[in-house]
């Protein structure tokens, strides 16, 4: 009779690791205007374990008066009789296509030349005027114009504001086209034009028509958007503001930031300042600096010069704040600042091994896109160019060009469409890991004295006259911190084979012979090697004598066969405990591999068994380099 044994068989692992770790022109126009050394024991018997280590509304027009809807007056008309005084009893919804609104053109862009013909600076898209004792109030409509100019000759612009006043007894709008008032101009090429109708109290929409013309009679027809005024018999307070503006702004762009009130209504002056967190720097220029709205610019000359250490903040700080007077509480002001930043570039801090890109804020290249080339044209290319200084000031005189050969370094220079395409892969600035340049900068980071780096931006703009322009656009000065190399050598996870119910018949039988089938068990072995040169390193593993737990082994030799290490790698080892190459960088890269051991015995026919053994051998891994350890792996 034929008793059937059944052999439980496990390999208890042991790690040891050793080897290297390497390491304006303002003119008027009317009168009113972001070794170790593993060690894993695998083992009890069939469990496996393994070590491892490591509101604003829409805004822009012009306006010029007064409300009859038969005839139209010039801003310079005043209304002195009113005998009465009545405050609008709704906020009616804003008149629409079918009263006659037209739609808005794109907002004209003027990039120290005109780019984009049109309103530049929109009159402001919501007001709220406290009425005199007469029960009138002259309400602000100016804007701002970019057209292209004749020295000589000049330009002109004849614009046409149509009003839309709420009618309670009709409930509905009653519109007014207003007389065309003629600008003319020389030597600007964005003049501000000065539109102040004398309104009574009610609510008030305007929307302008301006036909921009030169000297030769060409002429460019463009639409303001629709603004809202609404004059009220007395003040309202207002308990709060609240601002937003861009969170990144570069030089020599135009943009925008807009106030809400609590109450909406409120209607105290609106005022805003700009300046560095320290106040020591104030050179913001606002073509509106007051109301709802504001439009300014940093000139590129006179961006703030403080080199940006921060990883996080994209750019140089500098604080946009707006004050309403007419305000409750005791100082009668109420105020809201916000942070926003010039330039785009993040400080960076860097491993001389480790690598990686550097590029402007993404989110803050949309926004100057849209603000230098608001239709999506395509008459502005870009170029782009990185350059650093040496000497840790940062001073406009001290950068200079990124050599183009320089060593491990690319994306340098380059042109682009779009503003937008300079956060792309294709063109941010890369480092390898082995960098001559970078070294470099590791040398000078050594030595006390960071590099300082900027990339430098030159918008090519063909205006509608086909002349070609360059204009310079520079992110603000980061710092570049290099430190020493942290690349490492080490065994994050060696395997752990559990090969469960073996028969009696595979022990005293053997399962060497091909036509034998052999237990198997799948587990994991992983390397990693993130040093710069990583072609010296080797991995070897000895394999004790198969035991049970009363000290009885097998009586002959058991190998263990390790197949699909890097991919088809296929290494065997004796339970002799002597050292075997497993594998070596010669063979390939570092990597994790799911491997198959496949038990391969000998027949063992005098060995005695007990129902129930539990056999297991012990794996001890050893992985060397041939240069010296750095820090050990945690």
């Amino acid at each position: 009779m034929q008793i059937k044994r059944i052999i439980y068989l496990s390999l208890l692992m042991l790690v040891t690791f050793s080897g290297a770790m390497i390491i304006t022109s303002s003119v008027s126009a009317v009168d009113t205007n972001e070794t170790s050394s593993i060690s894993s024991q695998s083992s009890s018997f069939d469990s496996s374990e393994t070590s491892s280590s490591q509101s604003a509304a829409s805004s822009s027009a012009a306006s010029s008066s007064a409300a009859s809807s038969s005839a139209a007056s010039s801003s310079s008309d005043k209304s002195a009789n009113a005998k009465s005084v009545v405050a609008p009893q709704t906020d009616p919804a804003a008149p629409t296509a079918d009263d006659g609104v037209q739609e808005a053109d794109w907002t004209a862009s003027y990039f120290i030349i005109p780019i984009i013909t049109g309103f530049q600076v929109q009159p402001q898209s919501e007001q709220y005027v406290v009425a005199d004792s007469s029960g009138n109030a002259t309400v602000d409509l100016g804007f701002k114009a970019a057209f292209f100019f004749f020295p000589v000759l000049g330009s002109y612009l004849d614009y046409t504001p149509t009003q839309w006043k709420w009618n309670d007894s009709t409930g509905k709008w009653d519109k007014t086209v207003i007389k065309t008032q003629t600008a003319s101009f020389l030597l600007t090429g964005n003049p501000k034009i000065s539109y102040k109708p004398l309104l009574s109290v009610g609510t008030y929409y305007y929307q302008i028509d301006g036909a921009f013309r030169g000297a030769l009679g060409n002429k460019d027809s463009k639409i303001s958007k629709l603004v809202k005024v609404v004059v009220v018999p007395a003040a309202v307070q207002a308990k709060s503001i609240s601002i937003t503006v861009p969170n990144v702004i570069f030089a020599n762009a135009a943009y925008e930031g807009n106030a809400v009130t609590d109450p909406v209504d409120a209607t105290g002056k609106i005022s805003w300042t700009g300046s560095s967190p320290s106040g020591d720097w104030n050179e913001i220029t606002w073509d509106q600096q007051t109301g709802r709205n504001s439009n300014f610019t940093v000139d590129n000359d006179k961006q703030p010069t403080t080199i940006n250490t921060s990883t996080t903040d994209p750019g140089t700080p500098i604080l946009i704040a707006a004050n309403i007077d007419n305000a409750t509480g005791a100082s009668g002001t109420a105020n809201d600042t916000k942070t926003t930043y010039v330039g785009g570039l993040v400080a960076k801090k860097m491993a001389a091994d480790e690598g990686g890109t550097w590029s402007l804020d993404a989110a803050g290249l949309k926004d100057l896109e849209a603000s230098v080339n608001p239709a999506s044209g395509t008459n502005v290319t870009w170029n782009y160019q990185w350059q650093y200084s040496t000497d840790g000031t940062g001073k406009d005189s001290s950068f200079k060009n990124i050599p183009a050969a320089a060593d491990g370094v690319t994306n340098i220079s380059g042109n682009v469409s779009s503003a937008t395409e300079l956060s792309n892969t294709s063109n941010v600035l890369t480092f390898s890991k082995n960098s001559s340049w970078v070294n470099g900068a590791a040398t000078a980071t050594t030595s006390g004295t960071d590099y300082v780096v900027r990339e430098k931006l030159t918008a090519t703009v063909t205006d509608e006259s086909k002349k070609v322009t360059n204009i310079e656009i520079d992110s603000n000065a980061a710092g570049l911190t290099v430190t020493g190399a942290t690349g490492k050598l080490s065994l994050e996870e060696v395997p752990s084979f559990n090969f469960g119910d073996v028969s009696a018949s595979n022990i005293y039988n053997g399962t060497i012979v091909a036509s034998q089938t052999k237990p198997e068990a799948k587990s994991t072995l992983t390397v990693s090697d993130t040093r710069v040169d990583s072609n010296d390193w080797t991995l070897t593993a000895k394999m004790t004598k198969f035991e049970n737990g009363n000290s009885t082994g097998l009586d002959t030799n058991t190998m263990l066969q390790m197949n699909n290490l890097m991919d088809d790698v296929s290494a065997i080892l004796t339970d002799n405990d002597v050292s075997t190459e497993v594998l070596s960088s010669k063979q390939g890269d570092a990597g994790s591999w799911e491997t198959t051991g496949q038990l391969l015995l000998n027949a063992n026919p005098n060995v005695e068994l007990n129902n129930g053994d539990n056999f297991s051998s012990t794996i001890t891994w050893n992985l060397t380099a041939g240069t010296p350890n750095a820090t050990a792996a945690k």
